[in-house]
């Protein structure tokens, strides 16, 4: 059923926030995809056309959305991910997810406190109100939420709002 991979990944993998993972070898991932009558394969698709509607979101977002609202998404879905209104997120960070330099991050995380939506503090984020901080958002947050929630739906003790 799947070809056993002959080289490392050609992509980097980066670990946006700090925080616990798990990990499995190849060998055990296939067995366990043949389990649970496909349950987990279909979960697996579900969430892998999430994540093509959400590359394909985040191309047009940079396009066509200013750095304040990317920033109000990015912060609102890493809140999300991580089910804390506070996380760690470094400045450079920022600037490669929204694609800005690293001084608009300054700007626009100044602009989010200032307005009362987050404090930022020594790469430290905490969100302070998000139905404020929603407002800013672009629409690609609550798409890419929607797309999201509908391929894994959320657990009952998330801190969504």
């Amino acid at each position: 059923m799947f070809a056993a991979a002959q080289s490392p990944s050609a992509f980097d993998v980066v670990c946006q926030v700090s925080g616990r993972a798990l990990r499995m070898d190849a060998d055990r991932f296939r067995h366990e995809i043949a389990l649970l009558d496909g349950q987990l394969q279909q979960a697996l698709k579900r969430f892998t056309q999430s994540m093509f509607t959400q590359l394909a979101r985040n191309a047009a977002c940079i396009r066509g959305h200013r750095a304040h609202q990317r920033c109000a998404r990015r912060l609102l879905m890493t809140a999300d991910r991580m089910h804390s209104e506070r996380f760690d997120l470094t400045q450079r960070f920022l600037a490669q997810m929204l694609a800005v330099r690293r001084s608009s991050v300054s700007e626009v995380a100044g602009a989010l406190a200032a307005d009362g939506c987050i404090r930022y503090s020594r790469g430290t984020i905490t969100i302070l109100d998000r139905a404020r901080l929603r407002a800013h958002a672009c629409s690609c947050y609550e798409v890419i939420r929607e797309t999201l929630d509908a391929a894994l739906p959320p657990h009952a003790d998330t801190t969504r709002h």
